[in-house]
């Protein structure tokens, strides 16, 4: 009888034992260089903003959808602003 608890109790050690690696191995998943960059580069815009002056060029990248982040300067008194992802050719106003 004694025996029934032992095993049922070293079957649960092992269950948590495995659960924990899992979850450690989840946690530590690494990427190169390069898968980082393939996932960053779908979010990254140049941006093209015009003013009564010139036409400045610029970069950022999306936030969230419709909500693209970048620099003051790019779009600081432009009367125009385009979005174009990176490695793509359609143009958003």
């Amino acid at each position: 009888m004694k025996r029934r608890p032992c095993a049922v109790l070293l079957f649960w050690l092992v269950l948590l034992a495995q659960q924990s690696i899992y979850a450690q191995q989840r946690r530590e998943r690494s990427f190169t260089p390069s898968e980082i960059s393939q996932i960053a580069i779908r979010s990254v815009v140049a941006l093209q903003a015009e003013d009564s002056k010139a036409i400045y060029y610029g970069s950022g990248f999306f936030v969230r959808e419709n909500l693209i982040a970048t620099n003051y300067h790019v779009v600081k008194d432009a009367f125009r602003i385009s979005a174009r992802l990176v490695g793509h050719d359609t143009e958003y106003l």
